[in-house]
């Protein structure tokens, strides 16, 4: 994980697409708000609409680097960090399931969170997971309660430190929904879930308040940022409610539909082929690469609660640990429900069930391990399934995962540059033709104003002009409407697609725009998965590639084409 946390981000992962989701959002928004001084709202990007907590401390990192494009590897060290912290955290979960201090089950928690694929993989990433994984763990650990040598145990709690504990668990869980909203469904429910079977109900009234007042708190900079923004504190989320700012019904039902809920039965077929045999069963067609990243955790962890629940209660110990463990069960059990259901049940996304279920597998072995037949093989299996991130890791990018360690220059352009520097005419020519967007784009003038169509990952690009304020590109994310979609929308369907297009040149000329950069492969994936806006329609975007009103200026390899949209000068 420290390894892969070096990469330039854009080289690794394959199943995240080289970090897409950092290099549209967890990292760039970062590198917007510092140019402008301070968080501010990003209508091109509806991602910055998010809670962003974690995004926000990767603006401090970058403050105090001095420079957002040299900050990346800083902000996945960052989240490597976290990951170790989150893992101790699940050893301390284990050991308040087992209600005793424990090496040895420490010890196994720790690895068996480590040991999975995706843990490693978004531990990795300037993600925001590991931060969830980090809050969930020491929350749980809180409710559950210390182990049985400690003082203060829950039992005959005092009033004041049911308050202290609700605070605690409260700042926790709100803290959690700062660094990623979907913790609302997947972190603060089945916490609560827990908490109702491991916590009497005498003391609910205590610390139920606490927690309720203190997590609101916590999640206030989000609420009154946002309310402030759009007057929807929980934008784009709950629009029916409280309103849906400058977003259109479109907008906000296509984005709804992404991001809501599947249903029992697709639920179902997610919850087969997202987690339990992860990647085992991908669709007829799919070209996604083919990474069981959940390994053993999923069978494991749900194999170690039938037999906690299972096994015979002897003494009064057994039954705590059983009715702890039952805590434990229904927490995991709600956490996949409201995944399989209320979301668009991806595999990562359930990844605040990986500490619960490595506190329950450390639990079970723990105990075989006490006994002499058993010791060898789980040692064995102990060292292949921590060895499943290694072989996750050298057989990304083709087995060149390790070269990803400082390539900046090979993804931002400058390396392309630096060679046609010293090349003749037509070695130069031919770097530029295997170059990629950053290249070219580093080539244009300084006062040059480019539109990018179906581009939404613009971390490598340069970003502004003479004035470090000024974004030099125009870039809006899936959800949100750009100039080209603005403009096309006013434009009736049935004008016809050369008319729209020599419209939208006009339009964004009066705009300043010189250029638009067009990438109908993320168009095309976009329009499958029915992301796209219905404003670009195909037909508009192939006459506007092949309109008089423009000229080509690049076609680059993988499909996409730089156009001048520029008008000549008069004679």
């Amino acid at each position: 994980m420290l390894l892969a946390s070096t990469s330039t981000p854009g080289w690794l992962w394959g199943t995240e697409f080289g970090g897409y989701d950092a290099l549209s959002y967890h990292l760039q928004l970062p590198r917007e708000w510092w140019f402008a001084g301070g968080l501010v709202e990003t209508p091109h990007n509806a991602y910055g609409y998010l809670p962003g907590g974690v995004s926000a401390a990767f603006l401090h990192l970058m403050t105090v680097v001095g420079d957002p494009g040299t900050a990346d590897i800083g902000c996945q060290v960052l989240v490597a960090g976290l990951t170790v912290i989150a893992a101790i955290a699940t050893a301390d979960l284990a050991e308040s399931v087992l209600g005793a201090h424990d090496r040895r089950v420490r010890a196994i928690a720790m690895v068996a969170l480590l040991a999975t694929p995706w843990v490693i993989v978004t531990g990795s990433l300037a993600y925001d997971e590991a931060f969830v994984l980090l809050m969930l763990a020491a929350a749980a650990a809180r409710l559950i309660g210390p182990p049985a040598s400690v003082p203060g145990r829950p039992g005959g709690a005092a009033p004041r430190a049911d308050i202290a504990l609700g605070a605690v668990v409260g700042l926790l869980l709100g803290a959690a929904v700062l660094g990623k909203a979907s913790s609302g469904l997947l972190v603060v429910l089945p916490a609560a879930a827990l908490a109702a079977v491991v916590i009497p109900p005498r003391r609910w009234l205590r610390i139920v308040p606490a927690t309720a007042v203190v997590g609101v708190v916590a999640c206030l900079p989000w609420l009154v940022r946002n309310w402030d923004w759009t007057g929807n504190p929980v934008f784009p989320f709950a629009t029916a409610l409280f309103g849906t700012h400058d977003w259109t019904a479109e907008q906000v039902d296509r984005f709804a539909r992404a991001h809501g809920g599947l249903g029992w039965s697709a639920g179902g077929r997610a919850f087969a082929a997202e987690f339990l045999l992860h990647d085992l069963f991908l669709p007829e067609g799919s070209n996604e690469p083919r990474r069981p990243q959940w390994s053993w955790l999923p069978i494991a962890g749900l194999a170690a609660l039938a037999v906690l629940l299972l096994r015979p209660t002897t003494a009064e110990g057994s039954r705590d640990l059983r009715r702890r463990v039952g805590g434990l069960g229904l927490a995991l059990l709600l956490m996949l429900a409201a995944w399989a259901l209320a979301t668009h049940a991806k595999a990562r996304f359930l990844l605040p069930a990986a500490p619960l279920m490595a506190a329950l597998v450390a639990v079970v072995l723990r105990d075989l391990l006490r006994r002499d037949r058993p010791r060898l093989v789980i040692a064995v299996a102990a060292w292949v399934a921590a060895l499943a991130p290694a072989w996750i890791y050298v057989t990304d990018r083709d087995g060149l995962a390790p070269q990803g360690v400082g390539v900046r220059a090979l993804l931002d352009g400058t390396a392309d540059l630096d060679r046609i520097a010293v090349s003749t005419d037509p070695e130069a020519i031919e770097i530029r033709r295997g170059s990629g967007p950053a290249t070219l784009l580093r080539e244009l003038p300084e006062e040059s104003e480019v539109v990018l169509l179906g581009i939404a990952d613009p971390w490598h690009l340069p970003m502004s002009g003479d004035d470090p304020g000024a974004p030099r590109l125009r870039y809006s994310t899936v959800w949100t409407r750009g100039p080209v979609e603005r403009t096309w929308a006013g434009i009736p369907d049935a004008v016809d697609p050369r008319s729209a297009a020599r419209g939208l040149v006009e339009g964004l000329r009066g705009e300043g725009v010189t250029h638009i950069l067009v990438a109908p492969t993320m168009l095309e994936v976009w329009s499958r998965s029915g992301w796209l806006d219905p404003a670009i329609a195909p037909a508009r975007v192939r006459a506007l590639v092949e309109s008089d009103a423009v000229s080509i200026a690049h076609r680059f390899l993988d499909g996409a084409v730089l156009l001048d949209i520029a008008p000549e000068p008069a004679p």
